[in-house]
């Protein structure tokens, strides 16, 4: 229990005073469903590509796991040389399905995601296409 009381300022601190480290968390390796991972805040947004119109995002857990979509919701803008696409995110069972009607990612661009998680809003991430692992 203490250990849970505990967790959380030092959490805030840590993201708080280096919020490079918030924010690179998790980017050097795939997430559990084969996505790319941000960590936008208390949480982890992992994106995977369904097909050229298509966007899957999971909102786990700071531990990777427990995907959500309970008290929860996305904001996906496909951004491509100037020109914005909002995306149509519709809740399925443990993600949601963002797609664009009359856009097509290609290879360049970039996702930027919006994500409150059980209630919890986390920041604005951006994911660059093509989507790639970082190296911290």
């Amino acid at each position: 229990m203490i250990y849970r009381i505990l967790r959380m300022p030092f959490l805030f601190l840590t993201l708080a005073l280096f919020p490079s480290l918030g924010f690179a968390h998790g980017t050097e390796k795939p997430g559990p469903h084969g996505g790319f991972i941000k960590m936008p805040g208390g949480f982890h947004t992992e994106v995977l590509l369904v097909n050229s119109r298509t966007l899957k995002v999971y909102l786990l857990d700071f531990n990777w796991k427990n995907a959500t979509v309970k008290d929860s919701s996305v904001s996906v803008l496909f951004v491509n040389g100037g020109k914005d696409t909002k995306l149509n995110c519709k809740p399925k069972k443990s993600s949601f399905e963002c797609s664009a009607l009359n856009t097509t990612f290609g290879t360049h661009g970039s996702f930027r995601i919006t994500a409150n998680r059980m209630n919890n809003k986390g920041a604005e991430v951006e994911y660059n296409l093509p989507l790639s692992l970082m190296k911290e």
